[in-house]
């Protein structure tokens, strides 16, 4: 956290809109995706600090059901699966999303799929591509030649070369 800022909008290509004073959303991969979403949206809020956040994200992205990943997720970073649930279930979760989709719309240059990611503010394919496979390793290099002891290291996130 000392060296990276991330800020995560967990909405994808959703639509929002508002259906007698309640607000509805529409994900592109249908319900589960927008409870994911929801999810998500509340370990923004919730968990801390971005190591377990990103570790949280991950587990549930790379989980043969995500819907149901939510409370194993949870408990492997040590994180309240209860807090997280009430969120997502509850008003505060469509809150917390509604206000992602604002971010995610409002966004410049426009979004124009996802994941997005930027550097700095910039976005470009090489960003993309290098960002989207070895996020840890690039923010690594971005540091150079002044590197924080965790890139010297062995990482999950991160394949060293010659290891």
């Amino acid at each position: 956290e000392q060296y990276l800022n991330l800020d995560l909008l967990p909405f994808g290509n959703a639509d929002m809109k508002d259906v007698n004073g309640t607000v509805v959303f529409n994900c592109q991969h249908g319900p589960d995706e927008c409870y994911i979403n929801k999810v998500q949206t509340c370990a923004v809020k919730y968990v801390h600090p971005t190591r377990n956040l990103l570790d949280f994200v991950a587990c549930m992205l790379s989980h043969n059901d995500p819907k149901k990943a939510g409370e194993p997720c949870a408990q492997k970073v040590g994180t309240d699966w209860g807090v997280l649930n009430r969120c997502s279930t509850g008003p505060e979760g469509t809150e917390l999303l509604y206000e992602m989709g604002l971010r995610t719309r409002g966004h410049q240059p426009p979004i124009e799929y996802v994941p997005w990611i930027e550097v700095n503010g910039m976005h470009n394919g090489t960003i993309q591509e290098i960002a989207q496979v070895v996020l840890f390793g690039f923010a690594c290099e971005l540091l150079e030649p002044e590197t924080p002891r965790i890139c010297k290291k062995p990482s999950p996130y991160y394949c060293f070369s010659g290891q």
